[in-house]
C-alpha cells in the first residue's frame, strides 16, 4: 500500500534535502543531475513567477520509495522534471533525468500504477521530459503509454577507465588510437607543454579561462556559446559555494612561451559524482599550435591521471550520428524526449498530428536515414 503527497512550496524543498538523497543513493540512476543540490541550486536561479512546483513524494509506510521532482509552466500549459525547461538561451542541459525510485521497488507493479496515477492527475498538462535514457525508470513506466511519445535527442558516450591508457584506448576507433598515441608522444616530447591535473582550486579563475576559450570558440562560428546568458555561470558558480560535496573539476594545458608565460591552449571542465567524471564543458585555442590536437591531448592526458581508480568518463549526450565522441567510445543507449499529451481531445488530436509530421518526415529521407524513436 503506497500513499503520497506533494510538496508545491519552493520554500520547503530544503527539507527535502536528507531523503532525496538517500533515496537518490538506494536507486539506479544515480547522477549529478539527479542530486538535490542539482535541482536546488537550478530553482533558485531559473524560478519564475508563472512555475508552480510539484514534488510527488511516494512513500511505503515511513519510507520514501519514489520521488517524482515535477514542475508546472503554467504559461505553456506544460510540466517538466525540476532542472529542465529553462530557455535554450540559457540552459544547462541536465541529462540523466528521471524519477527516483528506490531500487528495491522499481520492479513493483502496484508501486509504477500508483505513479500512473499521479501522472494521469495532471491531465490538464503536457508533459515533456527531456534527456531520458532508454533504461530510465520514467522511459520504461511511459513506453506504452497511449498518448506518449518517444523522440531521440542524442545517446550516451561513456567508457570505463582501466588501469592503463593504453587499456582505456581500445575502446578508440583505429584512427582515434593513432591520433591519441601521437598526442602523448608530442606532449612526453615537448617540455614547454604543461599538464595541469585535475583541481577545484581557483574555480573563478579556471571558470573565466574556460569562458575565454569557450566564447572565442563558439563566436568565431557564428554562434552565442554557452555562457551567452549569465544566468548559466551563476548557476555553475552556486553550485561550486552551496555544494561543496558535488566536486567541479578543470583540467588544462599550458604552454610556455619564449618569455617563460603560460598560454593556455585547452582547459576542461568536469563534474565529479560517484565515480562519474561527467565532462561538461571546453575551451580549446584552436588558431595556434592546431598541429598539436589540444583538446583531444587534453581527454587522453585526463584519461592517464584517472587510469587505475575505476573511474568513468562520461562525455554526456552526443549526436546519434557523426558524433566526435563515438571515435572515443561505441554510441550507447538512446536519449529521449518523452511527450506525453493531454488527457483531453485536443490532446489527442495534437498527437496524432505530430506523428503524422514525423512519419511523413521519415519517408522523405533516404532509407538508410531513418531511425525508429
Amino acid at each position: 500500500m503506497y500513499t503520497t503527497r506533494v510538496v508545491d512550496s519552493v520554500t520547503q524543498i530544503i527539507r527535502l534535502e536528507t531523503g532525496w538523497n538517500e533515496l537518490l543513493a538506494h536507486s539506479s540512476n544515480a547522477t549529478v543531475f539527479n542530486t538535490f543540490g542539482w535541482a536546488w541550486c537550478w530553482l533558485q536561479i531559473y524560478w519564475q513567477q508563472d512555475y508552480a512546483l510539484k514534488i510527488i513524494l511516494v512513500e511505503s509506510g515511513t519510507d520514501l520509495v519514489a520521488l517524482l521532482p515535477l514542475y508546472i509552466q503554467k504559461s505553456t500549459g506544460t510540466c517538466w522534471f525540476v532542472g529542465s525547461g529553462e530557455p535554450e538561451a540559457e540552459e544547462v542541459a541536465a541529462e540523466y533525468l528521471d524519477f527516483i525510485v528506490h531500487q528495491d521497488y522499481a520492479c513493483s507493479a502496484e508501486l509504477a500504477d500508483c505513479i500512473k496515477v499521479q501522472l494521469e492527475a495532471l491531465k490538464p498538462y503536457r508533459l515533456i521530459f527531456v534527456n531520458c535514457c532508454a533504461s530510465s525508470y520514467v522511459a520504461n513506466l511511459l513506453r506504452e503509454h497511449k498518448r506518449a511519445l518517444f523522440s531521440v535527442s542524442g545517446a550516451v558516450y561513456k567508457l570505463a577507465i582501466q588501469n592503463s591508457v593504453a587499456d582505456t584506448a581500445m575502446t578508440f576507433s583505429k584512427n582515434q588510437l593513432k591520433n591519441a598515441r601521437q598526442c602523448l608522444n608530442r606532449f612526453n616530447a615537448a617540455p614547454e607543454l604543461e599538464y595541469v591535473a585535475f583541481h577545484s582550486s581557483d574555480f573563478s579563475q579556471n571558470w573565466q579561462a574556460l569562458q575565454s576559450l569557450h566564447q572565442q570558440d563558439w563566436i568565431s562560428r557564428g554562434k552565442n556559446g554557452a555562457f551567452h546568458s549569465e544566468k548559466f555561470s551563476r548557476f555553475h558558480a552556486l553550485m561550486h559555494t552551496q555544494q561543496p560535496q558535488i566536486r567541479q573539476a578543470f583540467v588544462a594545458l599550458r604552454k610556455k612561451d619564449e618569455g617563460h608565460k603560460d598560454e593556455m591552449l585547452a582547459i576542461h571542465h568536469y563534474y565529479l559524482f560517484n565515480g562519474h567524471y561527467y565532462f561538461y564543458l571546453a575551451g580549446t585555442e584552436k588558431h595556434k599550435d592546431s598541429r598539436l590536437s589540444p583538446g583531444l591531448m587534453l581527454h587522453v592526458l585526463a584519461m592517464q591521471e584517472l587510469s587505475g581508480q575505476n573511474a568513468t568518463y562520461d562525455f554526456l549526450k552526443g549526436s546519434t550520428s557523426n558524433s566526435y565522441k563515438e571515435k572515443f567510445c561505441g554510441r550507447g543507449e538512446a536519449f529521449y524526449t518523452i511527450t506525453v499529451f493531454e488527457n483531453s481531445i485536443r490532446g489527442s488530436l495534437q498527437h496524432w498530428l505530430v506523428r503524422l509530421k514525423l512519419y511523413a518526415r521519415a519517408m522523405r529521407k533516404p532509407t538508410s536515414d531513418r531511425r525508429k524513436p
